[in-house]
């Protein structure tokens, strides 16, 4: 068995909650309010780090970014998963709903910025992949998606129109 040490960051007390209720049987988990533009951590701190659709949520999302290089240590890997803006309900939650607004940084083109200007402060590789470019309901109909995301996949300019970003990479 593999022994880790797994920490769970937000900024929502209720939301920490919710996680305490869904990991109480799992062990050497810690629950932390904290914003993730400024993490209590020291650098070189964490093997693994992985942020799924809260980026956009971050007042900065490019301090985000650097916090995530700076608590990694060297070999360590990140994984971060955002909401493609350019999908059409994600570019309809952007513009309507108040908590959505950074959804609209959540570009391919943001993120080769901010990690070109985080390459001034850290040497790290990664790689930025579109991914689902159907959505999950209803779920009768996840089969045909199924198929229909691989052949979008396939085609130049659509398919950058994804529902998700994913960039992972590892911090040299």
């Amino acid at each position: 068995m593999i022994d880790f040490n797994f920490f769970g960051i937000d900024l929502s007390d209720h939301m920490l909650k919710v996680a305490a209720e869904k990991l109480k049987s799992k062990k050497n988990i810690r629950l932390m309010n904290m914003p993730g533009e400024s993490l209590e951590f020291k650098k070189d701190t964490f093997d693994k780090v992985y942020i799924s659709g809260s980026l956009h949520h971050f007042e900065d999302p490019y301090k985000g970014v650097l916090e995530i290089l700076r608590v990694l240590k060297k070999g360590g890997k990140f994984c971060i998963m955002e909401p493609n803006y350019f999908f059409p309900t994600n570019i309809r939650a952007a513009h309507f709903v108040d908590e959505e607004i950074h959804m609209q940084l959540m570009k391919r083109g943001n993120f080769k910025k901010w990690f070109r200007e985080a390459a001034r402060i850290y040497k790290f590789e990664y790689n930025i992949i579109n991914f689902a470019y159907t959505p999950p309901f209803p779920k009768s109909l996840i089969p045909l998606y199924d198929v229909l995301d691989r052949i979008i996949h396939r085609i130049p300019g659509l398919n950058r129109l994804s529902v998700m970003l994913f960039i992972c990479g590892s911090k040299q």
